[in-house]
């Protein structure tokens, strides 16, 4: 099993975009999400924000989009906006695999931000950061949300 992360060209945009309707239904549990993220398009335009598509033996299972907001206010060099293997491919340890490329191909300080109501994102993110090689982790309460701030080597 090849896992690997691929840059998400704007001629595949669609291809992300039909991807973010049943993200956001299992996310807010809600049937009739908007599929629009006010920030969607900005990820082909702004610097500062990366879309990947997680690849499994050549086969898109997935997407991460990054960028440098800092949920906890705190700053951070990147951000794990949005983060989605799909059902079908969760077994096997793929997200986890993603997520360590994804710290390796960006160094720094990063930021998790997890809804408190999302049970099954919180085990899995507390699971992924235990077998990272980030020196710091540290969790932080918000009103509705909690962010794992990881940095060091």
């Amino acid at each position: 099993m090849v896992i690997e992360l691929q840059p998400v060209s704007l001629a595949d945009k669609n291809t992300l975009r039909s991807m973010f309707s049943p993200y956001l239904k299992e996310l807010f549990h809600c049937e009739d999400m908007e599929e629009d993220d006010p920030f969607f398009d900005r990820y082909w335009i702004d610097e500062d924000r990366w879309p990947y598509f997680i690849t499994k033996d050549k086969t898109i299972v997935g997407f991460a989009l990054i960028n440098t907001w800092s949920p906890s206010g705190k700053g951070t060099n990147y951000s794990v906006a949005e983060f989605y293997v799909l059902p079908e491919h969760r077994a096997g340890g793929i997200g986890k695999h993603a997520f360590t490329k994804l710290l390796k191909l960006h160094s720094g300080v990063w930021e998790i931000n997890i809804m408190k109501d999302n049970a099954a994102g919180m085990r899995f993110w507390e699971k992924v950061i235990q077998v990272t090689d980030k020196v710091s982790i540290e969790k932080i309460a918000l009103e509705s949300d909690v962010v794992f701030r990881l940095s060091g080597h």
